[in-house]
């Protein structure tokens, strides 16, 4: 990602370019609030989070032996993946819902809130490319 791509991103609070880590955060918690849904899941792709985890844990310095790689600032991941392309944003979250409420409706609801969290920022958050809502699992 250029730094063209990440001034592009949707505004925050301050009128200031928003991180896709705030922007994750910030629909996570949208998310959890939907009716049926139990959990997020990390969206990340399967290499990209061994490698961002493993990048966490040497920062860190966990390991038998290992330094200390400094500084960094340790931030929680948040499980939803958020990526800027040319089209705009790409939002891909992946959840458990409840065996209470259709599972259509639930994905249908957490698109809808997705959607209208990125609207409601600053400068309209701008353009949504996708939002993929995936089902990891039921009950």
């Amino acid at each position: 990602m250029s730094d063209d791509d990440r001034t592009a991103g949707p505004l925050g609070a301050d009128g200031a370019a928003a991180s896709d880590d705030e922007l994750a955060r910030l629909l996570g918690v949208a998310v959890l609030g939907v009716p049926g849904v139990l959990q997020t899941y990390d969206a990340r792709p399967v290499v990209a989070a061994v490698v961002a985890d493993a990048a966490t844990a040497l920062r860190a310095g966990i390991g038998a032996g290992l330094p200390v790689i400094a500084p960094a600032p340790l931030t929680a991941s948040s499980p939803i993946a958020v990526s800027h392309g040319a089209a705009g944003l790409s939002i891909t979250v992946k959840i458990a819902v409840s065996e209470q409420r259709p599972a259509a409706a639930t994905c249908r609801d957490v698109y809808a809130v997705v959607a209208e969290t990125v609207a409601a920022l600053p400068a309209g958050g701008g353009d949504i490319d996708t939002i993929s809502v995936q089902i990891s699992r039921i009950g």
